[in-house]
């Protein structure tokens, strides 16, 4: 990325603030720096509706059980390990319910971090309350991002945060780091954690674990 900026181009565009202060810390300030954000192209609810999944089969979910999602790359840089660890942490203190589960939906790559991931909530003994599955096509994604109760976006860094757009727009309450552009990109009912603190994802946790929705605070 350094040497990318450091070419004699007349502009750079950039998908957010976070990117741009980046770059401005990278390569000065000398050269036209243009942030203008992505678009996301959502599919119409009605359509998401019609989708023949269901997030408590997918996920074999009880009827009495709250779902909080992750969805993605299970790679060091999307904040899975911090997930992991705040999830564990509360384990061992006895602070994860019998009605309160922990939805995976991991991309296959990077392999070696997935299984990484995989053998660690093993070893903290979490497997019980963490259900892993595979991605799905977009479409399916859409309807059980609809279908489950928090969706957790842990990121250490994001240039855009494509993620946090799609659940927001769908009306998810979002958990979300403060790393990289998602604190831009968030809105409706959110609640924010300090970037890559374990013991702050966790007592966020713990507080939506036992006081709900009532925890999160709307951005416009």
């Amino acid at each position: 990325e350094s040497k990318v900026c450091k070419q004699p181009f007349d502009a750079y565009h950039v998908v957010s603030d976070s990117t741009k202060k980046d770059y401005e810390r990278l390569c000065g300030k000398d050269n036209m720096v243009v942030r203008i954000y992505n678009s996301v192209q959502m599919m119409q609810l009605e359509k998401v509706e019609q989708e023949l999944i269901s997030v408590k089969d997918y996920f074999n979910l009880e009827e009495s059980e709250r779902s909080f999602l992750y969805f993605g790359r299970p790679a060091r840089n999307k904040g899975v390990f911090i997930l992991e660890a705040a999830v564990a942490k509360l384990y061992r203190e006895g602070k994860v319910p019998e009605n309160v589960r922990f939805c995976w939906l991991l991309a296959k790559e990077p392999s070696g971090q997935r299984q990484m991931l995989i053998d660690s909530m093993e070893r903290h003994g979490i497997m019980d309350k963490v259900s892993v599955r595979e991605s799905v096509n977009r479409k399916k994604l859409m309807k059980i991002i609809s279908g489950v109760d928090y969706v957790i976006i842990p990121s250490i860094t994001e240039g855009f945060g494509f993620c946090a757009v799609e659940a927001c727009t769908l009306g998810k309450n979002v958990i979300y780091s403060s790393g990289g552009s998602l604190p831009e990109v968030v809105f409706g009912k959110c609640l924010m954690f300090h970037n890559m603190d374990v013991d702050d994802l966790a007592e966020k946790l713990q507080m939506v674990i036992e006081r709900g929705d009532k925890v999160f605070k709307y951005i416009p």
